[in-house]
């Protein structure tokens, strides 16, 4: 079955989502240790979504995902022609998901709220060190898993 929204959305950006999510599945599950505090780092959607960036050339965005009464903060990639690819998504058994973040139509890509001031909120958690070699760590095994192509 091919899905409608492939006629909505770039070649491009399909071939570029396959082989995100071709990587990102192919990940295993990586101990990233113990951050500055003492507590165990465990992967979140800023660090995969930073990683995905680095390797894929993809741009992240931090912000919120929001939908009903929920507002959970988030991260994603967006591609060069503006289409959403969450790497991570929220309390979901799956992903990444390609969005069509271009037309209209498409009522997910109102769940994706960008927010220019988190990064600003978590400049300092950004940059520690602890966040920065787990970038690093993820980064390594997603290279490592897109040669698999």
């Amino acid at each position: 079955m091919t899905p409608y929204v492939t006629k909505c959305l770039p070649k491009e950006d399909i071939f570029l989502f396959s082989r995100i999510e071709r990587a990102v599945q192919r990940l295993p599950d990586i101990d990233l240790g113990e951050d500055e505090d003492g507590r165990k780092i465990l992967l979140s959607c800023h660090i995969l979504a930073r990683a995905v960036a680095r390797v894929f050339k993809v741009r992240t965005e931090d912000g919120f995902l929001v939908g009903g009464r929920c507002r959970s903060e988030h991260a994603w990639v967006v591609t060069k022609t503006g289409n959403i690819i969450d790497v991570y998504p929220v309390a979901v058994l799956g992903g990444p998901l390609l969005i069509d973040n271009r037309e209209s139509v498409s009522p997910m890509q109102f769940l994706y709220s960008i927010s220019p001031g988190m990064q600003e909120k978590y400049r300092d958690f950004f940059s520690r060190e602890s966040f920065q070699r787990s970038v690093r760590t993820i980064t390594k095994a997603l290279r490592s898993a897109a040669k698999k192509d």
